[in-house]
């Protein structure tokens, strides 16, 4: 498999098994590039909803296979339409976060290769205030390692299955 469509079939396994996890009422999706930056540009969401998608891709190092090992940051925007209360939809935004992160907390996804999630963190979003009027959003970031390329040790087929020390 390719490295783009690893990451492809990551992204799209995250996005199902979110609208899985999160019930039918929730809309998750890819994130589109411009989804709440730009505050002048007119356009629908279905809301509640998820969106979800790569916020960074960092080089670690090699952890000796030969493997190219990636820390993949992604962003999770939880988006709530505004309701006539403050608390209730600010409760509501926080509500769907607190699902999104809890769904995603340790998540392998069931791809090789894969790490579990780590470092979630959940924090309020401002917006601008033309979205704010109409929108509450929490944002959750999350990261994990992928590990992309042929492990050369499956190659050699090197299995060490027992190690037996002595202090003789």
């Amino acid at each position: 498999m390719s490295t783009a469509s690893t990451i492809d079939t990551l992204h799209e396994t995250l996005v199902r098994d979110l609208r899985k996890a999160l019930g039918t009422t929730v809309n998750a999706a890819l994130a589109p590039e411009d989804v709440l930056t730009l505050p002048g540009k007119r356009q629908s969401l279905n809301v509640p909803a998820v969106f979800i998608g790569i916020l960074d891709m960092k080089q670690l190092g090699d952890d000796g296979t030969e493997r190219l090992s990636l820390a993949v940051r992604w962003q999770t925007l939880c988006c709530t339409a505004y309701q006539t209360t403050t608390s209730r939809r600010v409760e509501e935004a926080r509500r769907l976060a607190l699902a999104t992160a809890q769904f995603l907390h340790k998540a392998r996804l069931g791809i090789e290769g894969v790490s579990p999630m780590q470092d979630i963190t959940l924090q309020p979003l401002p917006l601008a205030y033309e979205l704010s009027r109409s929108l509450v959003a929490w944002e959750v970031q999350c990261q994990h390692t992928v590990y992309l390329g042929e492990n050369v040790w499956d190659k050699q087929k090197v299995n060490t299955k027992t190690i037996e020390l002595s202090d003789e």
